[in-house]
């Protein structure tokens, strides 16, 4: 049996659609760290409504927005700095938040989709009466809202429900952590901002989702599901010891694109918390096989961890001679898997990278969301996914890269929206000391200059 046989693999725009299953989308809330506007328009948001489109994007945008009158509120929450230069503009109405963290970045990848949910099934008494319930979607994956993400690299993501308790009564193990990574995503926008879809979404989980807790962290032997977000001032070590993972004995495999520069401490935090039998880390290389970490971080791993690779069918783009000739693709999954050979296999799956920013608390680096989620009754088998490198790596790259270099540094923080139907333009400026700037067209045209810019919330630009 190859190592691909144990890793469960899936085109990640056929899981959402999948996840959405042919119900009616009323509210959608998108949170990525890069953003590219004009993929997330033709390729993305197609899938969700039930319909074709056609294959001519001029064509595919007007079908789009006849499409999305059906939906009530859609809201992309981006990193300001993570606007791919390569990107396509956006041309469809919906909210774009661009969300600046004075600590590490904003960086979970989350899908929320309020979905309308036909009762088929009626008392007599309500025949031909058509009763709807909604259900949200909670997807969480490692892929930005980019071509790479979606369609080049090796990435990851599970996807759950919650119903409306008029539909299904059954409680929910990782409501409070949804509600957490809620506050958090609206809390990082700055002052000002429409939230008008998180809202909605934030009132479904609130008033129409059962509000009884478990008081145990495992049903029998499985593990109950969760979200990480940092909340509670909790560190993925300290969420992990929370729900009583350290209580077993685990073999731990890590696949994360980006480590510290220097040692590695969350790895040995990790090890701590979860004393496994053994550990082995996936390491991120270059096309030409040298390691994208320091030599320092190398060496500090290597004393906790046996380094690895991912079997090739995994990386590889395909099976055919054309395939064979392709340089493999890039590894951008983060996946912390805790397995035993006769128990259990528990995943978490998300954004979060092996970094100090990616695994500490949401005030103190990045701010991130992962599922934690039991796949022993999957039926994977149970067998090591990563396979340990027999030679001693001695090719770096000069400098290892970090989760924020895919970011371009603006020389202010500023950001500007048109309200195409009142026809108004607007900007906001976060930081107290913003400095005076002018507006000028794409030929340089000047067109106006804000001496004395207001901070921190939407200021209109006047009628000129």
């Amino acid at each position: 049996m190859s190592g691909a046989a144990t890793i469960p693999t899936e085109v990640l725009s056929r899981a959402l659609g999948e996840a959405i299953a042919g119900r009616r989308v009323r509210a959608a809330v998108f949170t990525t760290f890069t953003f590219d506007p004009g993929f997330f328009e033709l390729h993305i948001l197609p899938v969700l409504f039930e319909q074709p489109f056609s294959q001519v994007d001029k064509v595919k945008r007007i079908q789009l927005e006849d499409a999305m009158r059906g939906l009530d509120e859609l809201a992309v929450y981006y990193d300001r700095g993570g606007l791919a230069q390569d990107a396509e503009p956006a041309q469809l109405d919906y909210r774009r938040i661009d969300v600046h963290r004075n600590t590490g970045v904003f960086h979970p990848k989350m899908i929320l989709l309020l979905l309308d949910e036909l009762q088929e099934e009626l008392d007599a008494d309500e025949a031909g009466v058509d009763e709807t319930n909604q259900t949200l979607v909670i997807g969480i994956a490692s892929a930005n809202l980019t071509r790479s993400g979606y369609w080049e690299n090796v990435e990851c993501a599970h996807f759950e429900e919650i119903s409306d308790w008029d539909a299904d009564d059954r409680r929910c193990s990782f409501r409070s952590d949804l509600l957490s990574a809620i506050r958090n995503i609206r809390d990082a926008a700055a002052e000002g901002e429409d939230h008008a879809a998180l809202d909605r979404i934030h009132k479904f989980v609130l008033q129409r989702t059962q509000t009884a807790k478990f008081q145990r962290d495992r049903s029998g032997d499985a593990w109950r599901t969760r979200i990480f977000c940092g909340q509670g001032r909790q560190n993925l070590s300290e969420f992990l010891s929370s729900v009583r993972v350290d209580t077993e004995e685990w073999n731990l495999e890590i696949l994360s694109p980006f480590f510290d520069a220097n040692g590695a401490a969350p790895l040995e935090a990790l090890i701590d918390t979860v004393a496994p039998r053994e550990t082995r880390v996936l390491l991120p290389r270059e096309l030409d096989g040298s390691a994208t970490v320091t030599p320092a971080s190398y060496a500090a791993v290597a004393e906790l961890a046996k380094w690895s690779d991912l079997p090739t069918e995994i990386t590889s783009r395909g099976r055919d001679e054309k395939a064979e000739r392709m340089s493999p693709r890039g590894v951008h999954a983060k996946v912390y898997r805790l397995w035993q050979k006769r128990g259990r296999d528990v995943l978490i799956v998300g954004s979060a990278n092996l970094t100090s920013a990616g695994t500490s608390h949401s005030a103190a680096g990045n701010l991130e969301a992962c599922f934690l989620v039991d796949v022993t009754d999957e039926g994977y088998p149970r067998r090591w996914w990563l396979e340990p490198i027999d030679q001693e790596v001695t090719a770096f790259v000069e400098t290892a890269p970090a989760e924020g270099d895919e970011l371009d540094e603006a020389v202010i923080h500023v950001s500007f929206r048109f309200d195409w139907k009142e026809r108004r333009l607007a900007y906001r400026v976060e930081g107290k000391d913003a400095e005076p700037f002018e507006v000028l067209e794409a030929t340089g045209q000047h067109l106006f200059r804000v001496d004395s810019p207001s901070t921190d919330s939407w200021v209109d630009c006047g009628d000129g």
